[in-house]
């Protein structure tokens, strides 16, 4: 049975650098790192960014800007000295297409947003 989750597809617009350290709390090591994705269509397309826990490897060995991938990730909040934090944890990136294929941000003179064929936006949620 397949994990439920989000799903959100987008070109890559920048990725962290790898961080890592040990836990205080476990004295565990753990490593991760961000990609940023924007999605091309929709009211609320903006920027978004995910967090790969434990990547097997550098996220930039694997993904280039304007890569265009989708991500299935949860949403991770906890709270800290009384303040809440929340998280869109990755577990699962693949790659619709290379960056070697133009995407575009810009509206067209239709006032439409292009989007890669590769994608199916039959979602109608807001991101």
């Amino acid at each position: 049975m397949e994990k439920e989750s989000l799903i959100l597809s987008g070109a890559v617009i920048a990725i962290g650098k790898m961080q890592s350290g040990v836990s205080k709390k476990t004295g565990n090591p753990w490593s991760s790192q961000e990609i940023i994705i924007k999605p091309p269509t929709g009211k609320y397309a903006k920027p978004a960014v995910f967090r790969v826990y434990k990547p097997e490897k550098d996220l930039t060995e694997e993904y280039n800007l304007k890569d265009f991938i989708e991500v299935k990730f949860e949403i991770a909040s906890r709270e800290y000295h009384e303040k809440w934090y929340t998280n869109l944890d990755a577990w699962a990136i693949k790659k619709l297409t290379d960056n070697k294929e133009e995407i575009n941000f810009d509206k067209d003179k239709d006032g439409k947003i292009e989007q890669p064929e590769a994608v199916n936006d039959e979602s109608d949620l807001p991101f």
